[in-house]
């Protein structure tokens, strides 16, 4: 009796209680283009943070402007970008192409992020007399692979902090598991020229150089929602360790240990038919084995983007 009772009030009080609204809203629209420009800077640098020594600064590209188109239909978008700026060559002729590609599927448990980089010739830059030079024949190719797991993903979504693809109604934040995989290969052509204003670097006793790393993080990610009217913020960081695994065509496989940390921010307006968003973020891991000095592999990235739902 007492517990039919108990059940009785139970549920009564349960039912009073109204139900809780879903902090995450799909979009009518589940198609997307979008227009961005991007400031990259990837860089090979003795910090982690791409400050260099007072003589020399680290491998990078000089195209650091970036102009792409990225589109989405359902769960999957793709992302090409093309440099835009900073092509011009260096006193011996020499100039640099990039490229960037870019494969996503996003969730709010669960996702993945895919980029591939190309570049052909990186720039050192004497920083006493500001004199750079491109080294041509040094190529450089990545694949990366992200997955992610939100363990919050009834309250905080992903897909509101670095897409814009869902929209969260109040603010909240969760932490996630965040699975890095880099794949890397250095094709450096014994013929570098060694000019008497920068140091060497790379090493040339193997036309080739591969990295393999794997590393798990763990992040924690926050949306700050303003109001009603779909303006917010995020911010996420992420860090851990892993191994590395590192070979050429006259050396041994030889194993790291290989530590990353990211972390971005985003703002921006996330309304039912376009959005708009400015974004900055900054990751760093460290390499190990494929240079004459231990440099740590640096980007940086602000972007600006533009979409429209269709």
């Amino acid at each position: 009796m007492l517990s039919l009772l108990y059940m009785t009030f139970h549920l009564m009080v349960t039912d009073s209680v109204p139900a809780k609204p879903a902090n995450i809203v799909e979009f009518p629209l589940k198609s997307r283009v979008e227009l961005f420009s991007v400031r990259n800077r990837y860089e090979f640098s003795k910090s982690p943070f791409g400050f260099n020594t007072r003589d020399y600064s680290g491998l990078r590209p000089k195209n650091e402007l970036y102009v792409g188109v990225y589109g989405q239909y359902r769960w999957i978008g793709l992302a090409y970008s093309r440099n835009v700026y900073g092509r011009k060559k260096d006193a011996n002729g020499n100039e640099i192409k990039a490229t960037t590609m870019g494969l996503s599927a996003i969730g709010d448990k669960w996702g993945g992020i895919g980029t591939f980089h190309s570049y052909r010739g990186l720039a050192m830059v004497n920083r006493r007399n500001e004199k750079e030079v491109i080294y041509p024949n040094l190529k450089f190719r990545e694949l990366a692979v992200s997955i992610y797991h939100v363990l919050n993903g009834e309250d905080f979504s992903m897909r509101a902090a670095i897409s814009y693809s869902a929209q969260q109604m109040r603010s909240a934040g969760s932490f996630f598991i965040w699975l890095q995989l880099n794949g890397q290969q250095w094709n450096a052509l014994p013929s570098l020229q060694q000019d008497s204003v920068s140091i060497p670097i790379v090493k040339d006793d193997a036309p080739w150089k591969n990295v393999i790393s794997a590393v798990p993080q763990l992040g924690y990610g926050y949306n700050v929602i303003f109001g009603t009217k779909g303006w917010g913020a995020s911010i996420l960081i992420h860090t851990g360790v892993g191994p590395a695994v590192l070979w050429s065509e006259h050396e041994p496989r030889q194993f790291k240990a290989s530590w990353a940390l990211g972390a971005a921010a985003q703002v921006g307006y996330n309304g039912p038919k376009w959005y708009t968003y400015l974004h900055a973020d900054e990751n760093c891991q460290s390499r190990i084995g494929f240079t004459n000095q231990s440099l740590y592999m640096v980007m940086q990235n602000v972007l600006l983007t533009i979409g429209l739902r269709l």
